[in-house]
């Protein structure tokens, strides 16, 4: 059975910001460093790399705050950058996922972190959707134009996005995209809504995490 993990580092604040500004640095054979485009989340990362045939991939990292002081940077998807390959299965997927996480190693061997990869076994068939989540993401492809999206579709996607952030369950990237497909999306329509997703979720965490910081200076 197919495996689509969810790859990230862990450590406390301090750890992952010497890390991040490492990052900006990156230029191994595998992976570089490449600056994200502007409208993303504060501190989203990305990253392009090549799988095996030589195909080009971009790789997103996002920073995510979790309890007791640990932060952590999260590999929220992986996309080809590329014409030549439409899609990444899950297996390539975690290839990829792997070899970053390695080149983060190397390159902060004297720094104390944790690399984790969540290697439960998922698909699109067998994923256990949330009742919530289900629910507005049904009233999302229930009435969307597969081919080019309304404002209302619009609006209903970022009711999904906040529905996940509201009941703090995230559905992984690998799972939403091959979600959209079956409903009737093509694969550049499915990532491009997934990297909203992301990006949404990102955004919408920071903000939560100002306003906690906010309110603890009060």
């Amino acid at each position: 059975m197919d495996v689509a993990p969810d790859a990230k580092i862990v450590a406390d604040e301090a750890i992952i910001k010497a890390l991040a500004q490492r990052l900006l640095n990156l230029a191994s054979p595998r992976w570089q460093y490449s600056h994200p485009p502007t409208e993303f989340a504060p501190g989203t990362m990305t990253f392009l790399g090549k799988m095996p045939g030589g195909e080009s991939v971009r790789l997103w990292l996002v920073p995510k705050h979790l309890s007791e002081g640990l932060v952590a940077l999260e590999v929220t998807n992986i996309v080809p950058g590329g014409t030549t390959v439409s899609r990444i299965n899950p297996d390539e997927y975690r290839a990829l996922a792997l070899s970053f996480l390695d080149d983060v190693k190397a390159l902060g061997s004297d720094l104390e972190f944790e690399t984790r990869v969540d290697a439960t076994e998922r698909t699109v068939d067998n994923y256990l959707w949330p009742l919530a989540l289900r629910r507005a993401l049904d009233a999302f492809t229930g009435f969307a134009n597969t081919a080019c999206l309304h404002p209302l579709d619009r609006e209903r996607w970022q009711g999904f996005t906040c529905a996940c952030h509201v009941n703090r369950k995230k559905v992984p990237s690998v799972i939403l995209a091959e979600h959209l497909v079956q409903s009737g999306f093509d694969a550049d329509s499915a990532d491009s809504l997934t990297h909203d997703y992301e990006q949404g979720l990102a955004l919408l965490t920071h903000y939560d995490e100002m306003q906690r910081r906010s309110s603890s200076r009060a």
